[in-house]
């Protein structure tokens, strides 16, 4: 009797644990997916003329289409003839988080 009562206890946790690791997986994916996203739109931007930067949103990007990308460029930033532009990759995953790269062109 003790050891059924032993063995259900550690099959308990087993399940509790593994619960866990499959949810800190799918964040890890997450994560990783949005950061690719942001990555990619920032070496977009680095083939683009300089005058064409500019701020941009794009909606249903990525897995499940669940990825909004924004695009926020400043002008004189850090210093004249710059442009500073920030990807911010919002994802859901049991809360709100996002990717935040930010990067500066000269002209």
């Amino acid at each position: 009797m003790v050891a059924m009562i032993v063995l259900s206890i550690g099959l308990l946790s087993f399940f509790a644990l593994n619960t866990a690791i499959i949810k800190s997986n799918v964040f890890s994916k997450a994560i990783t997916y949005a950061t690719n996203l942001a990555q990619e739109k920032i070496e977009q931007l680095k083939n683009t003329s300089y005058a064409s930067i500019t701020n941009q949103t794009e909606t249903g990007i990525g897995l499940n289409n669940a990825f909004t990308r924004t695009t926020t460029v400043q002008d004189g930033v850090p210093q004249t003839n710059m442009k500073t532009w920030q990807e911010m990759k919002p994802f859901i995953s049991q809360k709100q988080h996002s990717v935040v790269l930010t990067t500066a062109i000269a002209q």
